[in-house]
């Protein structure tokens, strides 16, 4: 029976993750009759089956939008609030001093629309799994009231403190930009204190009393503070240990529970990694080998979710973490005496300062995923594993030199432009643009991030179409990121590649900056692509005449989509099979313009706009063309 819950739970999480009520209901008639025919137990089977199957399509239900109305603040962070009403959700801006429980009147709301990139954080998705769609802007003009409570009162006394951004940062998460990348990747120090706790508590009271009185004070820290994704899980997973005797029961227990609580929470890192540890620590009782697969389950999820992996946090986390533990345990105490922390902060931030940093950035795909488990088994069955670790060790630091595809990556930077060529086994990288945005370094968060997961260290060209902000603005800092050997800012520059890359038009007559734009034509793999910068209609008639038999696959939309440019002369002239617009959501230039959209949809051509796809990233081998999106669409072009 034990194992039986396991399985479950195990198909409960499949269920959760996958979403679809249709590839659902396949799965649980599949796995029921595995269930059945393992453990011959019909009954518990058919409950299970039918209970799965009801809340997935209860967590599935249509998403409400959010209605006129009062709603309260029961969330704060750095730049946002998320304020509820009944039982919908929203996120909200414009709040220059928010507190739990404001309440204000807010009318008008619009859906969440973020930057999404592959291998990145996408905000809206993580908003998604918490049930959140939408956003709203307030102002002071929209306050009604605020609720009385001991959390607003316990928050309002904290953040006048002389030390406040420090209690804010660990008792709720609310961190300054400068906070250092080691203590945000530590996590909130409580979940370190909960487990110190534990150990002292052993030695005064039953392991029993020691876990309700534990599981009772973590309630009432979220109660007081906030319960985080990872407060929830330990509290949960405290809950199963206080009920069950046996870990099975525990595990599988507490799994449900949080999947129910948490469902959209089912594929993160904060679930998936505890619970393969909580596996291997039960499954695996050789000491060395328990804690040289953790080590590599932590490895391997760290790229996965991150795409890089601090080797000092990596390798002293269990130390880091006891002591960022002990600093937060000791500004308890010195709520009562500042002081003290002043001169503890004094000395714990000069030593977190001093730390090197050594950072590993590599974005695994399903072969090294493959090769993980490949070593894992050898290492649990007592095999040679020096084949499957060689191999994933070369895979990370040599991964961009074995891809065998030509890469073309659209990076959504919102409203802007920035494309990245890549040819196979890395022999070149050029780089179309590098737009920025007045409310958002592009290059630091978005670019420079990517390139460095992919172990892009430097650009063998880097072409400016034109000298518009959202296309060139990103130069002087990617110039501090990467080495770039040739900087293209006129048409008629070569770019220095082995395959055929050429700017168009060199000769033409414009009559402002955007018609200026350099057009870039390459071929590879049998795909032609065509890209036009903000040239307009003009530049592209004498574009028709000047290039009449040009074929053209694949298209980036000019001027992110404007009436000015894409004529449905050019479009028909050119027939490419797919075209692309770099364009940020609700912007205020209104692009793209519904007329190009409608031309597109009338010629058959195949449109992507990265508002609403994310990033697009097409990639060819011998002929063989694929395209794929940060939100999962997936395609196959003609060669």
């Amino acid at each position: 029976m034990k194992y039986f819950c396991l399985f479950a739970a195990f198909g409960f999480w499949i269920s959760i993750a996958i979403k679809d009520v249709f590839y659902v209901c396949l799965l649980i008639m599949g796995f029921s009759l595995f269930l059945m025919y393992r453990f011959k137990r019909k009954l518990i089977v058919i409950i299970w089956a039918l209970f799965t199957v009801c809340f997935v399509v209860y967590i599935n239900k249509p998403i409400e939008e959010p209605q006129p109305g009062q709603y309260m603040i029961y969330e704060i962070k750095p730049k946002y609030c998320l304020a509820r009403k009944d039982n919908v959700s929203i996120i909200v801006y414009g709040i220059e001093d928010p507190e739990y429980f404001d309440v204000y009147k807010i009318s008008e709301f619009e859906k969440v629309n973020t930057i999404k990139n592959i291998g990145q954080f996408v905000f809206e998705e993580y908003l998604h799994k918490q049930s959140i769609y939408y956003s709203a802007n307030v102002s002071r003009y929209m306050y009604v009231k605020t609720e009385n409570s001991i959390k607003n009162d316990v928050y309002n006394h904290l953040k006048n403190r002389k030390h406040a951004n420090f209690y804010l940062s660990n008792f709720y998460g609310i961190r300054d930009e400068d906070v250092s990348t080691i203590l945000i990747n530590l996590g909130l120090p409580i979940l370190g204190v909960i487990s110190i706790l534990r150990k002292f508590l052993l030695r005064l009271f039953s392991k029993n009393t020691s876990k309700i009185i534990i599981f009772l004070l973590a309630i009432l820290y979220g109660s007081i503070f906030t319960f985080t994704p990872g407060l929830v899980r330990i509290t949960l997973f405290l809950l199963g240990k206080i009920v069950f005797s046996k870990w099975e029961y525990q595990l599988s227990f507490s799994t449900i529970l949080f999947l129910m609580v948490l469902p959209g929470f089912a594929t993160e890192f904060i679930f998936l990694f505890p619970v393969c540890a909580m596996l291997v620590y039960r499954f695996c009782h050789d000491l060395f080998k328990r804690i040289f697969l953790i080590r590599i389950l932590l490895m391997t999820f760290q790229f996965i979710y991150f795409h890089s992996v601090d080797i000092v946090l990596f390798l002293g986390f269990s130390i880091l973490r006891k002591l960022n533990s002990l600093v937060f345990f000791i500004s308890l105490i010195s709520l009562f005496y500042e002081p003290i922390l002043t001169f503890i902060l004094d000395i714990y931030d000069g030593f977190i300062m001093h730390l090197p940093s050594l950072v590993i950035n590599y974005a695994p795909g399903f072969l090294f995923i493959i090769v993980i488990f490949w070593l894992v088994y050898e290492i649990y069955n007592d095999h040679r594993f020096v084949y499957p670790l060689c191999i994933s060790l070369i895979m990370i630091l040599c991964s961009n030199y074995l891809n065998p595809f030509f890469n073309v990556y659209m990076l959504d930077i919102g409203q802007g432009d920035c494309t990245l060529i890549v040819e196979p086994f890395m022999r070149s990288a050029v780089m179309i643009d590098c737009g920025q945005n007045l409310y958002r370094d592009n290059v630091e968060e978005i670019i420079d991030p990517f390139l460095k997961a992919r172990h892009i260290s430097k650009l063998d060209a880097l072409i400016l179409t034109h000298e518009d902000f959202d296309h060139s603005g990103g130069l002087e800092a990617l110039k501090e990121k990467v080495e770039i050997k040739q900087i293209v800012q006129t048409s008629n520059q070569k770019i220095d590649v082995d395959y055929p890359f050429f700017s168009l038009l060199e000769d033409r007559k414009s009559n402002n900056e955007n018609d200026n734009s350099i057009i870039s034509y390459f071929i590879y793999d049998g795909i032609q692509y065509l890209w036009t910068g903000d040239a307009g209609i003009e530049i592209e008639e004498q574009f028709m005449k000047a290039y009449p038999e040009l074929e053209v696959d694949v298209l980036k939309l000019g001027h992110h989509g404007s009436s000015t440019s894409s004529s449905y002369a050019f479009l028909k002239e050119i027939q490419p099979q797919l075209g692309l617009i770099s364009v940020g959501a609700n912007n205020r230039y209104g692009h793209p313009d519904n007329e190009v959209i409608s031309n597109c949809d009338k010629l058959n051509i195949d449109l992507l706009m990265t508002k609403d796809v994310g990033m697009i990233h097409i990639f060819t081998f011998k002929g063989i063309a694929f395209f794929r999106t940060q939100t999962g669409l997936f395609g196959i072009l003609e060669s």
